[in-house]
């Protein structure tokens, strides 16, 4: 147990009912297993619980409104999700050549989401959530992580924790899991606390700078009695990343058509050979003072626009996001043209409709033409549903997006990155680097 102290904050209730579970078993296999079965039981039992159950907090509180600081320390957290974000919307989950890792990571009590700044070696797209790791002295930029380095202490084993957060279910939260893990060793019995949880976020204090101490992790051996352990935790609940509840609801005829494996995107044309003409140079002048706003904003830093935008006060704005559609919620056309999608900037998921006259440059025709052609000619109909979408799996840009008090945020049009917008960016850093 000193060994995970040395790592964590270990909750005493949990500590106790690990160290009982070892007694027990070593009464069941006949014989006082040697200290290094014994580091090795606990590991395995530190490993295998939900950090909830097994730690205190450790990340400051209000973690993820923290920018241009860093965390200095040890901390100790779990995995929850990993994505390529560098990737397509089909790649996801798979480790491209040109990969960039975007992971939830949790210390029981808060979520914090990282950014693979550097090549993290011990991570992939296929690490299982609940892994455990140890982030130290990372770089906070919008409440996203800078990720330079990372530890991976181990696999959890815990299929409760393994499961996709996709196919987790948050009205079964309290139902019962596995008794019997299905690893090829023998899994001990998982402790639990005594004491109920503490998820008040602000309340976490912040992790004390620990003495880095080399954790060796070894598979248990095969050699020990196996027992039945007992009935798990409940899992912890899937993290919403969305800012609304709108459901997903899409017309059936055409729903398989959204992002399918099927999926194929054309060739690019190539631009015929010429001559080279260099565009005249865009001057921009700086702006007097640094505005957070401009070229783009933020989702992680509008985010009190946002919640003011379902106020009842009677006024509306329009920000300037860098963000790509990252999947399609809903499709209708009943009543005109309904598209929800979910566009992200790399801080934050949000939930947007999308502008009927943008819907109708998407798709190439109107929504009356559509409608008709889904009534007596399905196929056509189809076709352009599938242009569409090819043009939203590529959608990425400065997107308008207005907020209205009392409804959806909506995506008015989405512009190319130009050269004004990179002169406007390099001023903001400017002005910002000059203070």
């Amino acid at each position: 147990m000193d060994a995970c102290r040395q790592i964590a904050r270990v909750r005493p209730a949990w500590a106790a009912e690990c160290e009982g579970l070892l007694s027990s078993y070593m009464a069941q296999c006949g014989r006082r297993l040697s200290a290094a079965e014994q580091d090795e039981f606990v590991v395995d039992q530190f490993l295998y619980a939900d950090v909830r159950l097994s730690c205190e907090p450790c990340l400051p509180p209000n973690v993820c409104a923290l920018d241009g600081v860093s965390l200095v320390g040890r901390f100790f957290l779990q995995v929850v999700d990993v994505a390529n974000v560098g990737a397509g919307q089909e790649q996801r989950h798979e480790d491209t050549p040109n990969r960039l890792l975007k992971m939830c990571l949790t210390d029981g009590a808060q979520v914090i989401y990282g950014i693979e700044h550097a090549p993290l070696r011990s991570l992939s797209t296929k690490t299982p959530s609940g892994t455990k790791v140890i982030v130290q002295n990372a770089d906070v930029r919008h409440g996203l992580l800078m990720l330079r380095s990372i530890d991976v202490l181990g696999q959890s084993f815990n299929p409760t924790l393994e499961q996709p957060i996709q196919a987790a279910d948050p009205s079964n939260a309290g139902a019962l899991v596995p008794a019997v893990s299905p690893s090829n060793h023998p899994r001990p019995p998982v402790a639990t606390p005594c004491e109920p949880l503490r998820t008040n976020a602000s309340s976490a204090p912040a992790q004390p700078p620990y003495t880095p101490v080399p954790l060796p992790i070894r598979a248990p051996t095969t050699s020990a009695t196996h027992v039945v352990p007992p009935v798990r935790p409940p899992s912890p609940e899937p993290i919403d990343l969305d800012l609304s509840d709108e459901e997903r609801t899409t017309d059936p005829a055409i729903r398989h058509l959204f992002y399918g494996p099927s999926t194929s995107m054309p060739p690019r044309q190539r631009a015929a050979a010429g001559p080279r003409v260099l565009a005249p140079p865009v001057v921009a002048l700086p702006p007097a003072r640094s505005d957070p706003y401009l070229p783009f904003a933020y989702l992680s830093g509008i985010e009190a626009q946002i919640a003011a935008a379902t106020s009842p006060i009677t006024f509306h704005f329009t920000f300037h996001l860098k963000a790509f559609v990252k999947s399609v919620a809903a499709f209708a056309y009943a009543s005109g043209y309904d598209l929800k999608v979910y566009i992200e900037d790399g801080t934050r998921t949000l939930l947007v409709a999308v502008a009927p006259a943008f819907v109708e440059q998407l798709m190439g025709v109107s929504c009356a033409e559509f409608k008709h052609a889904m009534t007596v000619d399905l196929p056509k109909g189809a076709a352009w549903v599938q242009n569409m979408q090819l043009r939203l799996q590529s959608l990425e840009g400065i997107m308008s997006v207005r907020f209205r008090p009392g409804s959806m945020p909506q995506v008015e049009k989405c512009q190319d990155y130009s050269a004004a917008t990179a002169h406007a960016l390099r001023a903001r850093v400017a002005s910002l680097q000059a203070r």
